[in-house]
């Protein structure tokens, strides 16, 4: 520090004492512990299945998508990638990972979750007829659903009209004489496909 002195018109430069840092404690890095999971929020998915049933009704709305009893059904599979797209997975082999989280699997609906090869082999199985199954599963799970709301509920969301809402999604497609084919905001080709959903509100 240098402070100006009026009477000699000099600079008098003192030094002050640098302060002591404490030095923060090392951080160690063990290995993961196994008790822990970062998808404990699936259990909610589990807990959604035990009350309306989602898994049986898909497995009472018509024939096995498996001739051997063995494994999961078409309910606890489809409720086990529904599972693993809420928790953050885009692609089957996802499932491979979250096979891995022995303590997310005793929590989740299908605790059993089958192989990405295995799910591949299932889904050339899913035909006209298991879709049919699906929405008439579907159809089932929210009759369950609403009729455990309360009655002014019920009559409010059974005297307006669902609203229908239309998403698009891109599909690449290599052609630019395909019908519907047009570029999208980062330069590559495709068609929109629209997803269409009700909402009751």
């Amino acid at each position: 520090m240098t402070t100006w002195s009026r009477k000699k018109g000099a600079c008098l430069a003192t030094r002050t004492p640098k302060k002591k840092t404490k030095r923060s404690p090392r951080i160690r890095l063990g290995a993961p512990d196994g008790r822990i999971t970062p998808r404990a929020g699936l259990h909610l998915v589990k807990k959604l299945d035990e009350l309306l049933r989602i898994s049986a009704a898909i497995d009472t709305a018509g024939s096995e998508l498996k001739s051997r009893k063995r494994g999961l059904g078409l309910g606890a599979l489809l409720v086990a990638l529904a599972e693993t797209m809420l928790a953050g997975g885009d692609f089957l082999c996802d499932l491979d990972f979250w096979r891995k989280d022995a303590p997310g699997r005793r929590l989740r609906s299908a605790p059993g979750a089958p192989a990405s090869t295995t799910v591949i082999g299932l889904g050339k199985r899913f035909d006209a007829e298991m879709r049919g199954r699906v929405e008439r599963a579907n159809a089932a799970v929210i009759k369950t659903a609403f009729a455990m709301l309360a009655r002014k509920r019920r009559e409010k969301l059974a005297s307006a009209r669902p609203p229908i809402d239309l998403d698009p999604t891109d599909v690449e497609v290599h052609g630019k004489k395909k019908h519907g084919t047009a570029y999208n905001y980062a330069g590559v080709t495709g068609r929109d496909i629209w997803r269409r959903s009700s909402n009751a509100g």
